[in-house]
């Protein structure tokens, strides 16, 4: 992974979500990596999403001091896009509101007035559903990458309404599951989740249009620590 370099501290947990269509798995892998930090209420994230029919990888690490998340980095690059080379963006925090955003050395425009943020990753999305679970719905800060040919737009900070409705909970091995319903964002319908204990994303379901179906899944086990929370700034 390309921020893995990153981690200078112990290994916590690491696993790895893989991606279904119509209940046939694709060629997509998103691992991911949590280390300890200097001070106890200190970690690093590290995650990548590779398609690889599309020669898409994406790399994302995010920086917790003190139990808030402070700096996030993203990088996207495609086999034969740019020259192979790295679209990628710096996100730092204070005060709970974005103070800075470097796109490829450039600054760009912050922004305030945001409830969570949400680093692209599947991992970081399970703190992220508890936190709507417990309001009516909340602005969420995402890193653009909705087309990631519009490189005037890609990794920028977009913002939108999210909210989740709980549908149900099951008694399962290894503890109790909760089955909530995600609204908002770029799908036009809402997403399926399945949401183990400790906050860890078990699984991710969404329709992309009326023949395609998508679902992701966490096909490691579930880590006995409870999943870091990097979407409070």
């Amino acid at each position: 992974m390309r921020f893995a370099s990153l981690a200078t501290g112990e290994l916590l947990a690491s696993g790895e979500y893989h991606y279904f269509e119509n209940g046939e798995q694709r060629n997509i892998v998103e691992p991911w990596s949590l280390y300890s930090g200097g001070d106890a209420d200190d970690m690093l994230a590290v995650s990548q999403r590779r398609v690889e029919e599309a020669g898409i990888v994406i790399d994302v690490a995010v920086e917790m001091t003190q139990g808030l998340c402070r700096r996030a980095h993203f990088s996207w690059s495609q086999a034969g896009s740019r020259g192979g080379a790295a679209t990628e963006a710096v996100y730092t925090f204070d005060g709970g509101a974005l103070s800075a955003l470097t796109i490829d050395g450039r600054e760009t425009g912050a922004a305030q007035g945001f409830d969570y943020f949400f680093p692209l990753m599947r991992v970081f999305t399970g703190p992220l559903l508890a936190h709507l679970a417990r309001r009516s719905s909340a602005s969420v800060l995402v890193p653009w990458i909705k087309d990631p040919s519009n490189l005037e737009l890609l990794f920028t900070a977009d913002l939108s309404e999210r909210s989740v409705e709980d549908v149900g909970r099951l008694r399962a091995e290894g503890g109790n599951v909760q089955m909530l319903e995600y609204n908002g964002g770029q799908y036009e319908q809402a997403a399926s989740c399945v949401l183990r204990e400790g906050n860890w994303l078990q699984a991710y379901s969404w329709r992309k249009n009326p023949t395609s179906s998508w679902e992701v899944r966490l096909v490691s086990p579930v880590p006995r620590m409870a999943c870091p929370d990097f979407t409070v700034v």
